[in-house]
């Protein structure tokens, strides 16, 4: 609940995944900022992926859940870190793991 940024992993599973959605929820609701990393199962464009997720969750959401969802101001995702593409290997991640805390540093030291 303290955090200022959440780091979501976004695959297939997680768009039709109901605690996923209530967690995804929960950030969006407590005006977090988001980082979103594609994982390589994720079907769709780096550039869509608010459309992507906000069609898929919907149908997947809990009823509380698909309320927020439907009144959330999904042009709020441009202010999301853009999205990052990971794979299994090793370099993949550690790029990732780089990209990660370069936006929690930029976010921290906004003040926001």
């Amino acid at each position: 609940q303290k955090a200022k940024v959440v780091v979501v992993f976004l695959s297939e599973r997680y768009l039709h995944s109901a605690n996923c959605i209530t967690e995804f929820v929960h950030a969006i609701r407590s005006l977090k900022h988001v980082i979103p990393v594609l994982l390589e199962d994720w079907q769709g464009s780096s550039k869509k992926w608010s459309d992507r997720c906000r069609s898929c969750m919907r149908g997947a959401a809990r009823e509380p859940d698909r309320i927020a969802l439907n009144s959330f101001d999904w042009s709020r995702c441009q202010s999301f870190a853009p999205p990052i593409r990971m794979d299994r290997s090793e370099q993949s991640m550690r790029v990732v793991e780089q990209y990660i805390s370069a936006c929690i540093l930029r976010r921290l030291h906004r003040g926001s």
